[in-house]
């Protein structure tokens, strides 16, 4: 890919790529990287949107075989891409599918998610300017190395599959079976399938959405999966009300922001029973609602269209019917399922305990939006330094295991970089932050942050509602 464009020039309502003119590709690549906030995409874009207007064009200008656009418009600050569709929100949905790009593209005035950041600041500048030069030479060489760990980890998954259905086992190494195939499954999820859906594995989208099916016997939606994770999780982490990872309904507390119920005074011992049952939680219920009802956790988005979600829900049962199927043929449906529901445990304790010592522990910070306008009262890259906490970063079995995502500061940073550059990324962004007096939450140990969300779940559940 060629470097960024030298100049942007808007005439009327046409702007000229000079430096690039036609490279597709760094249009793709200024969407995602501009896509930080919901843009207003039901209005006409116009000096009152978010944002004064830095540039406009029609999509025709940039991509093959969109839709109708009336204009798109880059507006800073705070940095989003606002853009209006005159054929509808549904082929908007199909286009963002089609290239790969954030949902929040494409949203129309149902989407409940208005948080405004401030606007980039020199911090977030410097720090993508150090970071972006380490990634362009060392990108090549760690898509190479993040091929080998694919086809490890996939091997690992499917082998533990094919014991457990061609093998006579006895009862122990049929448990075991189930244990490593839930560790293998969670392994996939965090370390293939995630970073497919984030497009870090190939320069092709193509060759994403591929490695992504992977994780097919899974069940779970990519497109819901790609809103929940990429659109709310990453643009507005730790943000109350928005961020879906923050919402396990009345069952548990998580932020001092949300309503404490008399129960939650004992969430600290009962939440790790729940946690286990996390997988099976996205698989019936996370995807369901979304495509039924165009709800993810307490905000609602652009539903998908009634094609889009039948196609969504064959994916879905494909998967599981392949899975349990091919099981139910050379045992009891019973022994099947029973395994299932030990390995989805597995899976749900382990995913649960990476992603809630990434973001929920006492050092962390959460976020609350002003009622009326939405505005945070930060830029959007400090929000993520102060919401996110890297753990046991020197354990490199763990790092591997979980796909990089102990250094979570560094992956919400910089969600489209390889997981196995994060450990470089990460001296960089601590050396930065110490230059600039941001603190960084760093645990040493995966028993220390456990140890830290424990304390904070009985905090959370005595504390008053804030």
């Amino acid at each position: 890919m060629r470097g960024p464009p030298d100049a942007l020039v808007t005439r009327g309502n046409i702007t000229r790529w000079t430096g690039v003119s036609g490279d597709a590709r760094w249009a793709v690549h200024l969407f995602e990287v501009l896509a930080r906030t919901t843009p207003r995409a039901s209005s006409p874009v116009s000096t009152s949107c978010v944002g004064r207007v830095r540039a406009a064009t029609p999509a025709s200008q940039l991509l093959p075989a969109s839709p109708r656009w009336s204009t798109v418009a880059f507006l800073v600050p705070p940095l989003s891409l606002s853009c209006r569709f005159t054929t509808g929100p549904d082929d908007s949905l199909r286009w963002c599918d089609r290239y790969g790009l954030p949902k929040m593209l494409a949203q129309d005035d149902k989407t409940t998610a208005k948080v405004r950041y401030q606007p980039k600041d020199e911090f977030h500048q410097r720090l993508q300017s150090e970071v972006g030069a380490l990634l362009i030479g060392a990108a090549g060489q760690a898509r190479r190395r993040l091929a080998v760990k694919i086809v490890v980890t996939s091997a690992w998954f499917y082998g533990s599959y094919a014991c457990l259905v061609l093998l006579h086992l006895r009862t122990w190494q049929a448990v075991a079976l189930v244990a490593s195939l839930g560790l293998s499954g969670a392994a996939v999820a965090m370390g293939t399938a995630h970073d497919a859906v984030h497009g870090t594995i190939s320069k092709s989208r193509r060759a994403n959405a591929v490695v992504a099916l992977l994780a097919a016997p899974f069940g779970i939606s990519r497109t819901w999966w790609r809103a929940k994770h990429n659109q709310l999780h990453h643009s507005f982490t730790n943000v109350h009300d928005v961020d879906d990872d923050l919402h396990f309904g009345r069952l548990l507390r998580l932020t001092p922001y949300q309503e404490r119920r008399w129960w939650h005074r004992y969430q600290h011992v009962y939440a790790w029973l729940l946690y286990p049952l996390l997988y099976v939680a996205m698989l019936v219920n996370g995807d369901l609602e979304f495509i039924t009802r165009g709800v993810i956790g307490t905000t609602k988005v652009a539903r998908p269209t009634p094609l889009r979600a039948l196609w969504l829900l064959a994916e879905k049962l494909t998967g599981l019917v392949l899975l349990l199927g091919l099981a139910a043929l050379a045992h009891p449906l019973l022994h099947v399922l029973a395994a299932y529901l030990g390995a989805a445990a597995v899976a749900g304790l382990i995913m649960a305990v990476v992603f809630q010592t990434g973001h929920c522990l006492e050092t962390t910070t959460f976020v609350r939006p002003e009622t009326t306008t939405g505005q945070v009262h930060q830029g959007w890259a400090l929000t993520q330094v102060a919401g996110t906490a890297d753990v046991a970063t020197s354990n490199r079995l763990y790092t591997t295991f979980t796909g990089g995502l102990n250094h979570h500061v560094e992956h919400h940073l910089f969600p489209q970089a390889n997981q196995l550059l994060l450990p470089e990324i990460a001296s960089v962004v601590r050396r930065h932050c110490a230059d600039n007096g941001v603190d960084v939450v760093v645990l040493p140990t995966l028993r220390a942050a456990v140890r830290s969300h424990q304390r904070l779940l009985r905090k959370l559940g005595h504390q008053p509602q804030l």
